[in-house]
């Protein structure tokens, strides 16, 4: 793994430019949920196998005085045409994962906007700008 840390802050990730973007992100004033946020989505250009915009996004967060951590989970959706009493009507007791009611809409991306509008500082435009960087 990749890691940076300066006076405050630190960041760990699988790759070096998602550290790097994560450490741009709090050099321009931006704070945890920020730099992870920049770090996931360069991760999803750099290395789209590991951690990509097409995946779900689950997120645990605690700020100092808060009594306990706040929760997102960010899973994709089922399809709308998919719901339990359809299902069984076709026979499903359960959905096996070669099934195609076992695909989700992504949540990842709106997780991100979950994110950064309960604790971040930063536009999700001036957050990603790495990514979009890296990406051209």
């Amino acid at each position: 793994m990749a890691a940076s840390s300066g006076f405050g802050d630190v960041a760990v990730t699988p790759h070096e430019l998602s550290t790097l973007a994560a450490m741009e992100i709090y050099a321009l004033g931006g704070n945890a949920i920020d730099a992870s946020i920049a770090a996931n989505a360069v991760q999803g250009v750099v290395a789209p196998e590991t951690c990509g915009i097409g995946g779900d996004l689950f997120a645990l967060v605690h700020r100092p005085g808060d009594a306990a951590p706040a929760t997102l989970n960010a899973s994709g959706r089922a399809g709308s045409g998919v719901d339990p009493s359809t299902l069984r009507r076709s026979g499903l007791t359960s959905i096996p994962f070669d099934h195609p009611a076992s695909v989700t809409v992504p949540g990842c991306v709106d997780g991100w906007v979950a994110l950064l509008g309960l604790f971040g500082s930063m536009p999700l435009a001036e957050v990603l700008t790495p990514a979009i960087r890296y990406a051209d």
